[in-house]
């Protein structure tokens, strides 16, 4: 039956179409920073203009505009810088729309990102005094995470300086930083600096004192810790050694990372270990000389990246008032696709009541989190504000636009069918009367079993 059905492709009009395929920027700036969004306007169906505009909205207000060019191709590409001193503090929705485009599909001439606007950088190194170590930890998280990150370090005994262009800063601005940072790093005999932070992520790479231990400490890696990942296949004990050991004993509980060997002999030291105490993340880092694994390339630096990353993102996944016991994996998704929250809470996820709020008005609704600790949400497109009843809450929002918008290229082909009855040859089955006797043939056999008292 399937070899005598056909297949028929009917065309289908072209209709020009200017789609912005792609609006990516940071999830949070500090106050006085810039906030630079990445876009990409493709051309469907017809020819591509020379140009397009591309505008960014915040409520009524428009932020910035450039001009799309179209180089080569139905494409283009361009990087929009937006003051944050004109979003506002807080989580804001913006908006980045096409100007004019005069298409056939509306809904994909805009997209929407949102950003929030904080007081400090979510993530703030402290060094004193300057070495490789914090130069290099710097660097790999300004690549890796997807904080604002601000480093400081003390070039004099009297001067701060910032990592970023070595500007001199104050003692008062660097303590402001580290009390309100979501994520501290404290390096050298800057650990003072932790006292009275709200952050919910310690990081501690103590200071060298007359207990260091000088020489080749070769690390080896954990199979269980939040940053066992970073090192999954990596060989780790052929990686350039650390330079020095400070003795710092774990407490019952911790996890350990990394621990390290004298000259590869000897009993092992933990060198990097873990704990949550207090609703609060600590990571102690016990050896110097961890930057030699980025400076020597290759894997090492892989590695070296790939922990630096993991640390950092277990220590801001501790709880978070201001978030409450869940967080949304994607604040903003396309038309179609559901909110996914993740439970971050303490203990084993449960069910929890969340009030949403939008331009229809408030209403209840309970997240129901299954065993992965993920609970999903369906919304109507637009911007929609949530609070959990247990405290903290954040901003979602929905596109009107979808991948289903556009069109995709026909892959299915033309398929004529066979002809019903093939010349020259005659199936059995096509046999109508030869059914029918097969029919009465059964038939006559089971009334005669019937007489004779069978089965």
């Amino acid at each position: 039956l399937l070899g005598r059905s056909g297949i028929r492709v009917f065309p289908r009009a072209a209709r020009r179409d200017l789609v912005l395929t792609r609006v990516s920027g940071p999830a949070r700036v500090t106050a006085g920073d810039s906030i630079p969004l990445e876009v990409e306007v493709q051309a469907v169906a017809g020819k591509a203009p020379d140009s397009v505009v591309v505008e960014v909205f915040s409520g009524g207000s428009r932020l910035a505009r450039r001009i799309v060019r179209f180089p080569s191709g139905a494409s283009g590409r361009a990087r929009i810088p937006v003051p944050s001193s004109a979003v506002g503090r807080g989580e804001q929705v913006l908006r980045v729309a096409l100007r004019e485009a005069s298409d056939s599909e509306p809904r994909t001439d805009a997209r929407l990102h949102l950003v929030t606007v904080a007081p400090t950088p979510g993530v703030v190194l402290v060094a004193d005094p300057a070495d490789w170590d914090s130069r290099f930890l710097y660097r790999a998280l300004r690549e890796v995470a997807q904080l604002p990150v601000r480093g400081y370090v003390r070039l004099t005994p009297s001067q701060w300086h910032s990592m970023a262009d070595l500007a001199p800063v104050s003692a008062e601005q660097v303590r402001q930083a580290t009390r309100r940072a979501d994520l501290l790093i404290v390096k050298g005999s800057a650990g003072r600096l932790a006292q009275g932070t709200r952050a919910r992520g310690i990081w501690a790479w103590p200071a060298a004192g007359d207990d260091a231990i000088l020489g080749d400490w070769y690390l080896s890696a954990s199979e269980v810790s939040p940053a066992a990942a970073a090192f999954l296949g990596q060989p780790v004990d052929s990686f350039p050694p650390a330079l020095q050991l400070t003795p710092v004993q774990p407490r019952t509980g911790d996890w350990v990372a990394l621990s390290a060997q004298l000259g590869r002999r000897g009993a092992a030291r933990p060198a990097v270990f873990g704990r949550e105490e207090a609703r609060v993340r600590r990571v102690t880092v016990a050896v110097d000389g961890l930057w030699r694994w980025a400076f020597r390339g290759g894997p090492s630096e892989q590695s070296y990246r790939a922990w630096a990353a993991a640390t950092a993102s277990w220590l801001l996944g501790g709880a978070d008032s201001v978030r409450g016991v869940a967080r949304p994996v994607r604040a903003v998704v396309p038309n179609g696709r559901p909110l996914v929250f993740e439970w971050i809470g303490r203990g084993a996820p449960s069910a929890t009541a969340v009030m949403w709020t939008d331009s229809t008005g408030a209403r209840s609704d309970t997240l129901r989190f299954d065993g992965s600790g993920r609970a999903i949400v369906w919304q109507e497109s637009g911007i929609h504000r949530y609070r959990f009843g247990g405290g903290g809450g954040g901003t979602v929002a929905v596109e009107e636009y979808s991948d289903e918008l556009l069109p995709a290229p026909v892959t299915l082909a033309v398929k004529e069918p066979r002809a019903i009855r093939p010349s020259g040859r005659t199936a059995a089955r096509d046999w109508l009367w030869l059914f029918g006797l097969c029919v009465a043939a059964l038939s006559a056999e089971w009334l005669a079993r019937r007489r004779l008292g069978l089965r």
